[in-house]
């Protein structure tokens, strides 16, 4: 086989024809710089081109050392990183992990490297994910430095509680982030919180035996309610009151205990010192547990906190049932007093008045008489004008008129006991509205008159209380004059439950001008009269209040819907003798 000559050349022939290549080229530039620079320049250039290469060196040696310093602080700054004892992790605004140490991820439970990429929120436990989300918002919405408490999710179901704590970087892409293992602290208080807790109970039992004992020992009913008007203690008078044991009523509210409309007041109440944060005092019924009811006076007071928040109300309420009695007793006692006092008065005005009819009487009616006769004659002549016909006529009207004045005055002034027979009162009605029918087809009244059936009979002056309806019914018609449409309602019912409490009760309403609410106190005194001058005497319902005392009766006025007046009447009922 034909070999075929080797045309490579070895190591060492190489080398030397490089050299001698490179030699050839340095001569022939140097004998070109020669032709070009002077000896003396060429060996200052020279010279300068060895200091620039001493300056590049040392430059270099300085380099290498700096850079030797850097990778050692890396090497050193990567050890603190990894191994320092707080986890630090670097977050997008998506909340996903872009760089983890260590720490960071023994403390989440997984290798960093499987970290990069994985949402921060996946290693959270549920519940506190609302809290972390909004804290991430927050770190970069605010771009300053946010902290929070969570617990994270563990393989062993050891709650592992880390604060952290976060930054976002000046581009606003990325935060830097801080956990902290907090686990032994929260331990630590909340085995604080468990203590102080059984402290604060055992405190709270302390104080509310003192506050029962207290309770306990105040006789009256007394109580403590929540906010809620939930009770938290009551005493044992408060107990016998409801009919409860007091252990039993912890929690219960008034509705529990109370009927609901004294419920629905005690609750009213409670609200009303919450919220004006006042003492209130206040008179109100209570009923016990047989359902009667009795009176008591309550005191309600706010309980503030150490800091003036209001907690709750306390109350202590006292029996009052027999001062109310007493009160409504010298209350009637007043107001029968104030009867007596008001019918001596009248009394007292009927005998002045008495007296002076007793004297004016014959006085002014014997000259009366004397002149009416002697009018009577001159009427009678034949030979009379006309126009004096009619002024004699004139002047016996007004003869008649004083008579009836003066015998109306010696009426209004007569006392004594009446004439009492038994008598049928709805009968005395229609007699006194046959004799008046002719004043009311004048007048054109339409008069209604409702009478009940079960009317009993009265013993009374069957006389007087004909009088006195019949001047009810003129003083009904003068307060009607001027209307186009006149209504007169005359009732009779019989009121009251036992026998010894039933009453008959008179009422005649009319649609007249009604009564001034400053007259109706003094509209039955003597003389007064709200008729214009010359129309009225003051006698006639003057008269009337006199027939109903005199029976033991009671009459008064309002002013009704129609505009006009009502006139109530009551006689008690009793059995003839």
């Amino acid at each position: 086989m034909k070999r075929t000559p080797d045309t490579r050349l070895g190591a060492a022939d190489l080398r030397r024809r490089a050299e001698k290549r490179l030699e050839e080229k340095r001569k022939s530039q140097r004998a070109k710089v020669e032709d070009r620079m002077p000896a003396v320049e060429m060996e200052r250039l020279f010279n300068e081109l060895k200091v620039h290469q001493i300056e590049l060196e040392i430059q270099n040696e300085e380099l290498t050392r700096a850079r030797a310093e850097l990778e050692a602080g890396l090497e050193q700054y990567a050890d603190l990183y990894d191994f320092a004892p707080v986890g630090y992790f670097t977050l997008d605004r998506a909340g996903m992990i872009r760089r983890v140490n260590l720490t960071g991820a023994r403390l989440l439970g997984v290798e960093s490297a499987r970290l990069v990429g994985r949402p921060f929120s996946f290693f959270i436990s549920t519940v506190d994910h609302p809290v972390f989300n909004v804290f991430l918002e927050k770190v970069f919405a605010d771009k300053g430095k946010e902290t929070c408490d969570v617990s994270l999710r563990n393989k062993d179901n050891e709650p592992l509680w880390v604060r952290i704590d976060a930054t976002a970087n000046e581009d606003g892409q990325e935060c830097r982030v801080t956990l902290v293992d907090i686990t032994a602290r929260k331990r630590a208080e909340e085995e604080i919180l468990r203590r102080n807790k059984i402290d604060a109970n055992q405190r709270l039992q302390n104080v509310e035996h003192r506050q029962q004992a207290l309770l306990d020992n105040i006789p009256d009913i007394a109580w403590l309610k929540d906010k809620e008007s939930h009770f938290i203690a009551v005493n044992e008078a408060f107990g016998r009151a409801c009919g409860f044991a007091p252990e039993t009523l912890v929690g219960k509210t008034d509705l529990d205990i109370w009927p609901e409309d004294l419920a629905e007041r005690y609750r009213a109440d409670d609200r009303e010192v919450v919220e004006t944060g006042r003492q209130k005092r206040v008179e109100e019924p209570l009923a016990d547990k047989e359902g009667q009811i009795f009176w008591i006076e309550t005191i309600k007071r706010p309980i503030f906190d150490d800091y003036g928040l209001i907690v709750g109300t306390t109350g202590i309420a006292r029996d009052i049932t027999d001062r109310k009695k007493k009160e409504a007793e010298l209350l009637n006692a007043l107001t029968k007093l104030q009867e007596t006092k008001d019918m001596l008065v009248q009394l007292e005005k009927q005998a002045a008045m008495g007296r002076l009819a007793a004297g004016l009487a014959h006085e002014i009616l014997n000259p009366v008489t004397i002149i009416s006769s002697r009018l009577q004659i001159l009427e009678s002549s034949e030979h009379l004008a006309g126009q004096l016909r009619e002024t004699l006529r004139v002047c016996r009207n007004q003869i008649g008129r004083i008579v009836k004045i003066t015998k109306d005055l010696h009426l209004s002034s007569q006392t004594g006991q009446p004439a009492r027979t038994s008598i049928d009162l709805a009968m005395i009605i229609r007699r006194a509205l046959f004799v008046m029918d002719s004043n009311l087809k004048a007048g054109k009244v339409r008069c209604e008159v409702l009478i009940s059936r079960d009317i009993p009979f009265l013993h009374a002056d069957g006389d007087k209380m004909e009088r006195m309806i019949i001047n009810m019914i003129f003083n009904a018609l003068d307060s009607m004059a001027d209307n186009k449409e006149k209504i007169l309602i005359v009732s009779l019912r019989l009121i009251g439950g036992e026998q010894k409490c039933k009453k008959v009760c008179l009422s005649i309403a009319d649609n007249g001008t009604g009564i001034k609410k400053e007259d109706l106190p003094k509209i039955f005194d003597l003389f007064f009269t709200t008729k214009a001058p010359g129309k009225g005497t003051g006698l006639g319902l003057s008269v009337c209040h006199g027939i109903v005392q005199e029976h033991g009766g009671r009459i008064w006025v309002e002013n009704n819907e129609m505009g006009g007046a009502s006139f109530f009447v009551e006689i008690p009922v009793e059995e003839s003798p």
